[in-house]
């Protein structure tokens, strides 16, 4: 159960910032502001650390991944 809730907690925060990447960069681009592209890879970074955690609470997920994870 709380796998279950961890999941989709990871799931809904990889959504949200992979969208708010994708109009942060969009906006910011062709309005050549370093503001919102910096964001934008701020919102990049987060989806990598998501990413992480899904690895780590993932289904019986190796040893192995905790490496490259970390």
């Amino acid at each position: 159960m709380l796998a279950r809730r961890i999941r989709l907690l990871v799931a809904a925060t990889i959504t949200y910032n992979v969208i708010e990447a994708i109009v942060a960069i969009g906006a910011g681009a062709p309005a050549s502001s370093t503001a919102l592209i910096g964001f934008g890879l701020d919102s990049v970074v987060e989806v990598s650390s998501a990413a992480a955690v899904a690895t780590e609470v993932g289904a019986q997920a190796p040893p192995i991944c905790e490496r490259p994870a970390l």
